[in-house]
Parts: C-alpha cells; structure tokens; sequence
C-alpha cells in the first residue's frame, strides 16, 4: 500500500477495463467510448514517431539539449497518424467521432489542473 499523506496516485483496479491517459479528462473520454461499445483487449502502439529534420527545434534555436520542462519539452509527431491507423486497423468509429472530445474542450474550453496551471 502506498502512504496515503504523500503525493502521487493510487493504483487503480477494474474488472471489465482500464484506461491509462496522463490526462483525466482523456481518461474520461476514453472510458466513455468503452461504455459505448470500445473493445477492451490490450493493444500497446508507439505513436512517438519521428520528427522530420526541419522540425529540430533543439538546432532551429539554438539550443544545447531539448528542455526538460514546459512547452517546448513536449513532441510527439506521430501520435495523429498513430490514431488514424489504430482507428482504421482496430476500431469502430470515425475520427472524426473518437475526437469530438477534445474538438468539445478546444472549443470551448477545459478545466485546468493545479500542477498544469502552475507550469
């Protein structure tokens, strides 16, 4: 058991599915397309793809080394094309669909967590 007075999170159990997103609210949306009908066998992809060499922002400013923290830490080139492909290869649904979520929130706004706000 973890202590409960330090900072982190709780394991999480379920019986019929699980969702993992360093987002809550792309858990929830993940959790809500499960009870729609998404399948639930594991399936891992790496998404990370590779950036093309005129995207380098490390050499374009100059820079040493990549940030290890805020925005400009953040790349993940792939990860658009890795969701086409695992909706064609694997699902059910449109994309157009599977992201009317996160189309709602850039729409319209979101929440903002504490640890997000203060970076």
């Amino acid at each position: 058991m973890r202590d409960l007075e330090a900072r982190g999170r709780s394991p999480v159990r379920a019986r019929h599915a699980m969702v993992a997103t360093p987002n809550p609210l792309a858990t929830q949306a993940a959790i809500a397309m499960l009870a729609r009908g998404g399948r639930t066998r594991i399936l891992a992809f790496n998404g990370s793809g590779r950036a093309p060499a005129a995207a380098d922002a490390v050499q374009a400013r100059g820079w040493q080394a990549m940030p290890a923290t805020g925005p400009r830490a953040v790349t993940v080139p792939g990860v658009v094309e890795a969701w086409a492909r695992l909706a064609v290869a694997h699902g059910t649904r449109g994309l157009d669909e599977l992201l009317q979520p996160a189309i709602d929130y850039a729409e319209h706004g979101y929440p903002v967590g504490d640890v997000i706000a203060a970076q």
